[in-house]
Order: structure tokens, then sequence, then C-alpha cells
């Protein structure tokens, strides 16, 4: 029996395993699953690895109406004025996030080694197992974790269509922790997924299908 959470678009279980179901087309049986999002503190993926998705692609714009002479006028001087701060907002904005790395830093150096361990929320680099999966989830909607017979799931959940985003193998996920050192509660949890390469990703997963996702993953 499946088992979930539908805190996605608001749905229900049942349209939410509907969907979970149609995204892995016959492929997998889905375990267990449920909404995840990255962690608050994850990096910002390289633009060269966010993914594209067809169910959470932005909709098209209406074609907006032709504008008058004074809407263009106001346009043209807004853009001028963006265009003369543009140099100090590019200094002030570098040189802000120069302290905030240097200040990052000293506190990283006074950390002990498990609190380093716990403020990490990827290890093993963008190309690696947990890599795959956390920039998999750098993309704006809806996002499932599915457990399967077979697999290790990312499913993406749009309106009225679904799509897988990322999967593996379920061989190659070692166990699954949960960060007790954060926020967990009913309402979600903060799961560390370690896979066999001695990588690691963190993900939030939303809703009371937390515990059901992380005890479906064998030797968990």
């Amino acid at each position: 029996m499946v088992s979930g959470n539908s805190p996605v678009g608001l749905r229900s279980s049942e349209e939410l395993a509907l969907l979970v179901s149609s995204a892995l087309r016959g492929t997998d049986i889905a375990v267990a699953f449920s909404a995840v999002n990255r962690g608050k503190h994850a990096k910002k993926c390289p633009r060269r690895l966010l993914p594209k998705s067809e169910v959470l692609a932005p909709k098209p714009k209406p074609k907006p109406q032709p504008a008058t002479w004074y809407q263009k006028f106001a346009v043209g001087a807004v853009v001028f004025g963006a265009w003369l701060m543009a140099p100090f907002d590019f200094i002030g904005d570098a040189l802000w996030s120069l302290v905030q790395r240097i200040f990052r830093g000293i506190r990283w150096v006074f950390r002990t080694p498990e609190r380093r361990r716990r403020r990490t929320q990827l290890k093993g680099g963008w190309k690696s197992l947990a890599g795959g999966l956390d920039t998999s989830m750098c993309i704006h909607g809806h996002k499932v974790l599915v457990v399967g017979e077979r697999r290790l799931s990312l499913v993406y959940v749009g309106v009225d269509d679904s799509e897988i985003g990322w999967h593996h193998p379920l061989t190659d996920v070692a166990r699954v922790e949960v960060a007790t050192w954060r926020s967990t509660d009913d309402r979600g949890a903060t799961l560390r997924w370690h896979f066999r390469d001695g990588s690691w990703a963190d993900v939030f997963a939303k809703g009371p299908g937390w515990k059901a996702l992380a005890s479906a993953v064998p030797n968990s």
C-alpha cells in the first residue's frame, strides 16, 4: 500500500498518488512519497545545471497592449535611471557579498567538526549522486520525492500532469538520516539522503508523509 501525504497544491492523497503513478508510467511502483523542497540554507545551483520541465514550465504571458507615448516616456526614464545607478548597485552588492563571505568564513573556522557537518547541506559536489538530486530540485514548482520498489525518483507535479525530474536505483541509497538538529514534527522534517558514493543531500519533506518516506528505504 502506498503511503504519502498531499500538501502539493491542496490535492488529495488519491489525486497525488495518481499523478505519481502517471509519472512512473509502469517503470516502478511507489511505496512512499512526500512533497519536498530544498533546505533554506542550500547553495545556489550553477546556471548550467538548472533543470527544465514540461509540466512546470511557466505559462506564456498574454501579449501586452501597445503602450502610449507617456508610458514609453515613463519606462524610458526608469530604464535611464537604473542605467545610471547600475555601477553603484554593483559595487554595493559586491562589497556586501564580500562582507557576508568573510563573516561566514570566520564563523565556520570556530565551529566544531560536528557543527560543520550539520550545517553542510550537500556533500560530494554537483556531479555526485546527491548533487544530482539537489540540482533536480532547483526548479520552481511542486516536487514529490518517491521511494519505489526499484528506484528513488523526484517527480514534478503540474496542474494536471506530472513527470520524472530525476531518478536513481534504490540500491545506490545507503541510508536516510533524520536531521534531529533541525525542526522536526508532523508538519515536516529535514531528511539527509546518504548515497553509496559517499555523498549526501538534505531534503525538507513536508507533511506527515516524511515518516513513511524515511522508513521505506531498506536498511535506513
